[in-house]
């Protein structure tokens, strides 16, 4: 009869099997998709050796764990590659990337002679797994996998550090960029790789806490099914930035830009914010500025980092702050609501508003407007 972990397991399966085909079927039309269904699957293959090993089928079939057991070390690398393809749509795999598959390559290479070892000889190690007391080699074998699925989550979860730096360097409204669900997901990966790391604890003591990992692949198998479907539908929603702006930095060091340069486009730059007021436009970017500038991104870029101490994100959006203030001063709202207001000088949502405008301030966009209303 089977356990209450072998149906959470078939449903499991059986769920990232359909969510597999229904990714297969989008990867044509977006790539990042087919390493989100490269990413499932290898998951999917550690689910079908979870149960596998639940119902006791390597005592009749002992090789076949062989090879599952080495998917382990796929998901980490497949989820890396998957956070930077959405990140950046350019970006293809490189034969360089195949260094992020070296552990799974070192495990197949380290099985090897045990399929050439008797049935009996291979059921015995298995046997031993599930003593009071796992060999170290088994006990080694889950720390490595802990080490590199941590590694690659925390890069992940730099990747889209990087990546919202970037697009305030650039973009000077970005509320439709929604990285929430990412990191999220980074997050209860986490959670199930503690879960996981402490049932290791007890496990190299002798405990058997969830039978044998069974909750931490119970919260990953959510994490995995929960990025797959949240990802079918946000993934798209990430902008793309029309020059290097990954160069930049570097750039700055071997600008040609005099401090004179700087000052004169700066003194520029102040002008047209006040004469032109480009702000108003909510979809505004570094490259639309810089061509009213006539000066390139990067030069443009350099003056508000290296002159200015500021992003681009945040110099538009404090002006924009600025000129609600000044219509709320001089009462000029003609009956329009604070987000009108707001959505005429730029502002394309009300969080950013309310946060720029405290940030400027010092109080809310209403408490100002009680203040000038007397």
């Amino acid at each position: 009869m089977l356990s209450l972990s072998n149906v959470v397991l078939i449903l499991a399966i059986s769920h990232g099997i359909l969510l597999s085909i229904i990714i297969l079927l989008k990867s044509k039309k977006f790539y990042p998709n087919f390493l989100l269904f490269l990413f499932i699957t290898s998951c999917n293959i550690i689910l079908i050796n979870l149960l596998y090993t639940d119902l006791k089928l390597e005592m009749l079939f002992p090789y076949i764990p062989l090879v599952l057991d080495g998917a382990v070390y796929l998901p980490g690398p497949l989820f890396f590659l998957y956070v930077c393809s959405i990140l950046n749509k350019e970006r293809k795999i490189k034969k360089v990337d195949l260094l992020h598959f070296l552990l799974f390559f070192i495990y197949i290479a380290f099985t090897i002679p045990d399929y050439f070892k008797p049935e009996r000889a291979v059921v015995k190690s298995f046997l031993s797994i599930y003593s009071a007391h796992p060999p170290f080699a088994s006990i080694l074998f889950n720390w490595t996998i802990i080490a590199q699925i941590l590694i690659y989550l925390l890069v992940s979860l730099k990747e889209v550090g990087k990546y919202h730096r970037r697009i305030r360097g650039y973009y000077s409204s970005v509320s439709n960029i929604q990285t929430t669900w990412i990191r999220g997901v980074i997050y209860l990966f986490l959670i199930g790789l503690s879960i996981f790391l402490f049932e290791n604890l007890l496990m190299s003591i002798g405990i058997n806490f969830s039978n044998y990992f069974t909750l931490s692949s119970i919260v990953f198998g959510l994490s995995v099914y929960l990025l797959g479907y949240v990802a079918l539908i946000k993934s798209n929603t990430f902008l793309e930035i029309d020059f290097d702006y990954s160069s930049v930095k570097t750039k700055y060091r071997k600008s040609s830009l005099t401090e004179k340069d700087r000052e004169q486009i700066a003194s520029k730059l102040i002008e047209l914010m006040k004469s032109e007021k480009p702000f108003k436009n909510g979809a505004l970017t570094l490259l639309d500025l810089s061509g009213m500038l006539k000066v390139s991104p990067h030069n443009l870029s350099e003056v508000l980092n290296q002159k200015l101490g500021i992003s681009f994100y945040d110099f538009i959006n404090q002006y924009r702050a600025k000129e609600v203030k000044e219509i709320l001063e001089i009462k000029a709202e003609k009956g329009k609501t604070l987000l009108q207001i707001a959505f005429d000088c730029g502002f394309n949502s009300k969080s950013t508003f309310n946060k720029f405008f405290k940030k400027c301030f010092g109080m809310t966009p209403s408490e100002y407007r009680k203040k000038c209303r007397g």
